[in-house]
């Protein structure tokens, strides 16, 4: 700028170009919308003059047009003039087109080229709809360290009225292509920048096979294909419509969303990355063959090798689980072959040589694996009906041969049975559509490919999915329900036996401030007799205070059963080493259950939620001082212990029901009668009189024996149900040592459940009930 002279700057910071504002200071353009007022009544007239007077010769605007444009063509589905007012309904979507311009100009880069810029492309994305078609030309500039895309040019038509059925959304798709063509040549005229490539998407496969077949089509269609196939060096490939932005301008958005839509002013994001990233479901080029009406232009997606079978066998195939990698493989092992050998030849001229593979070099790889594998069984694929293309590949002859589906789906590519091609095309195929299901695999499978067997295959490899497996696995059946423990049926002491766990916690009051506390509930296994006491924190020092203090009280316990929980593996180690000394009647043994299987603690789990209730259902929201909480947990303590294990019978006379106070003291218990020696007149002697208390004593304890065997132990061997009741799906086989399983967790979703490996069977003899795992 300084070296322009001053009288020809410009002078001031707006200008205007190509009818947009140019701010001169930040370098961008502002598309202005139309500034048209609401009038009471408005005439077709008036309609038209407002579109008329948009000025958007660049078409960067078309989407938010498009809607008004339709409504105007609409108006003239019943017959009125020029002047005739609007109906009310008509009036007011006008008044709605017109509110809709008044938002803030767009503003817009007026730069599009990378600086400096090593190589431009043009790709014309096009599309149709049942109201209109379109083309957007966006510019591609790529410099050494990045590449961007911008929309420079685009162009929407409506569909003629007088077209009806004839003009069908595929004919119209083609003629997309047909004015995307003419536009991009437009462009590339215009901007007199040097392109290397020019790039022609359409989510029409229809469209896309007529102009890659060579067959004749109708007039309407073969007409338009003359002039598509006249354009040389056009790359064509097929996009999803969902990365489409031609799309929109053939849907018609209002002109806020369209100021927010980056994939209209920006194309999709995959265009900035590398070619080796853009869709691959079709790509194709035209030969260079000048073509006529008679012998139109032919068309192949790459150039066929006749020295194919001199490329040595390569375990590709068995060595990737994924297709993108065995292309990209091959692609490799292509250009090394192009690279190294001398002879000349258009399979080898058209990889290319440096720099990141292009579509066309995967469609070239993907060719040589198929004619490899049909070349290695072509004793297999000769028992069907085939005929080779101009690529050397075997297809399928069908039924349908005079239909104007796609190729691949007319004469679909022929793979054998045990095809290891297929296997990765269908996984392939599985992972883009997001893991569909087998209906939907295989019939995107066979829009391409066809081998005996297909769905076989499909389900095969959709089973074996690891992804599916994980969310799609049923879980293992339980098995039947074991035989109740020794602790549990054979006659002991109280507390000889005992399950240990933690409730809580709950808050109480030392000195005015509140803190939290923890029940610590030791449970009789034989008796179901509980001892509570309250613990001011869960660290193994305390929880050994209270063992002490449980052993002092009722006598130190043969066998402990606890959960994983990291205070009761300390605890246990300290009691180990501390009875190590003694001998081995002394010890206690300590067994820990399952982790994450609670269910094997069940007796005193049940304890838990029984002291639970009593807090919850007496104090409320009450938080008691710490003695008060010692007090009312002795309380809870001697309520849980007088509960009935027994029926309790409302009959007059009837015994009353065993409780787990009689076992703990049983010269308190009231229900049994003693029975004492007869009294003779004489007053007995006093050594006499407490041998026959003792004596009474002991058969009142041996009489609560007898009941708990005859009356408990009945009801703990009662059970009409055996098996668990699971889901309606399960896996009924035991779980192998080695196998992959995918670990429950109830605080996550499932697709964050970790995966780990079986390392050891736990449950023998017997069926298996706990396993240990190393997550993978």
């Amino acid at each position: 700028m300084s070296a322009l002279p001053a009288e020809d700057h410009l002078g001031k910071s707006e200008a205007k170009v190509l009818g947009m504002n140019w701010d001169t200071l930040k370098d961008d353009l502002g598309v202005q919308w139309p500034k048209e007022s609401v009038q009471p009544r408005s005439t077709r007239r008036t309609v038209l003059s407002a579109l008329a007077g948009i000025f958007d010769p660049l078409g960067l605007i078309s989407p938010a047009i498009l809607p008004a444009k339709i409504f105007f063509q609409q108006l003239w589905d019943e017959e009125h003039d020029w002047d005739t007012p609007l109906s009310e309904m008509e009036q007011k979507i006008w008044e709605e087109f017109i509110k809709g311009w008044q938002i803030p100009e767009i503003r817009l880069p007026r730069r599009v080229l990378s600086s400096p810029y090593k190589e431009i492309q043009l790709h014309t994305f096009v599309d149709a709809s049942s109201s209109a078609y379109a083309a957007a030309v966006y510019l591609r500039s790529e410099s050494e360290y990045r590449a961007q895309a911008n929309i420079i040019f685009s162009k929407n038509r409506l569909k003629p009225k007088k077209g009806g059925k004839t003009l069908t959304i595929p004919r119209m798709e083609l003629i997309a292509i047909l004015i995307g063509i003419r536009a991009s040549d437009y462009v590339q005229k215009e901007l007199k920048l040097p392109v290397s490539q020019t790039h022609i998407w359409s989510d029409s496969q229809i469209a896309l096979s007529w102009v890659r077949s060579s067959q004749s089509q109708p007039t309407f269609v073969q007409r338009r294909l003359v002039e598509i196939r006249s354009h040389e060096g056009n790359i064509f490939h097929y996009v999803r419509t969902d990365s489409n932005p031609a799309d929109v301008a053939t849907r018609g958005i209002s002109p806020a969303e369209l100021k927010l839509q980056k994939l209209w002013w920006f194309g999709p994001k995959w265009l900035t990355q590398p070619e080796s990233e853009w869709p691959e479901e079709v790509t194709f080029r035209l030969e260079d063959s000048s073509p006529t009406e008679e012998n139109p232009k032919s068309v192949c997606l790459v150039s066929q090798s006749n020295k194919l079978r001199e490329i040595p066998p390569n375990p590709l195939l068995k060595r990737f689980s994924s297709w993108s990698k065995t292309l990209r493989t091959m692609a490799y092992v292509l250009r090394f072959i192009g690279r190294t050998t001398k002879k000349e030849g258009p399979s080898f001229t058209l990889i290319s040589k440096t720099g990141h593979f292009k579509a066309s070099d995967y469609n070239l790889a993907e060719i040589y694996l198929i004619r490899w594998e049909q070349a290695e069984c072509a004793e297999e694929l000769s028992k069907f009906r085939s005929s080779t293309d101009s690529q050397g590949v075997k297809r399928l002859q069908t039924r349908i041969t005079n239909s104007q589906g796609p190729k691949g789906l007319v004469h679909p590519t022929l793979l054998p049975k045990h095809s290891e091609v297929g296997k990765l095309i269908i996984n392939h195929i599985h992972h883009n559509l997001c893991h569909g299901g087998v209906s939907w695999t295989v019939t995107e499978y066979l829009n391409q490919y066809w081998q005996p067997g297909a769905r076989m295959a499909v389900r095969k490899v959709v089973m074996n999915c690891p992804s599916c497996r994980k969310m799609n696995s049923y879980k293992y059946a339980l098995p039947t329900m074991p035989p109740l423990p020794s602790d549990r049926v054979q006659q002991r002491r109280p507390f000889q036996s005992i399950g240990v766990d933690y409730a809580g916690p709950t808050l109480t009051k030392i000195q005015e401030v509140n803190v939290k506390c923890w029940l610590v509930l030791i449970t009789c296994l034989t008796t179901g007799a509980v001892y509570l006491e309250p613990t001011l924190d869960l660290t193994a020092a305390s929880f050994l205070n209270v063992f002490r203090r449980f052993v002092s009280r009722r006598g130190r316990p043969d066998r402990v059963l606890s959960d994983n929980g990291r205070n009761f593996v300390l605890a246990e180690k300290a009691i180990r080493f501390a009875l190590a000394s003694h001998s081995a009647e002394s010890r206690i043994e300590w067994k820990f259950i399952p982790s994450l299987s609670p269910w094997a603690g069940g007796i005193y789990e049940r304890m838990v939620g029984m002291a639970k209730n009593c807090f919850k259902r007496s104090l409320g929201k009450r938080i008691l001082p710490y003695d008060q909480l010692a007090t009312f947990t002795a309380e809870v303590e001697a309520t849980l212990n007088t509960r009935p294990l027994t029926h309790t019978s409302d009959e007059e006379g009837e015994i009353l029901p065993l409780r787990p106070i009689d076992f703990i003291q049983p010269g308190a218990v009231l229900h049994c009668d003693p029975l004492s020696p007869e009294q003779d007149k004489s007053r007995p002697l006093p050594h006499e009189q407490l041998i026959a208390w003792w004596k009474a004593t002991l058969e009142n304890l041996d009489n609560l024996w007898m009941r708990w065997r005859k009356e408990y132990l009945v009801t703990l061997r009662d059970r009409s149900k055996w098996d668990h009741v699971g889901p309606r799906l399960q896996i009924h086989s035991a779980p192998k040592l080695g196998e992959v399983v995918l670990v429950e967790n109830l605080m996550q979703p499932r697709n964050e459940w970790t995966l780990a490996k079986i390392v050891e069977l736990n449950g023998h003899p017997g069926p298996i009930r706990s396993v240990k795992f190393t997550h993978a």
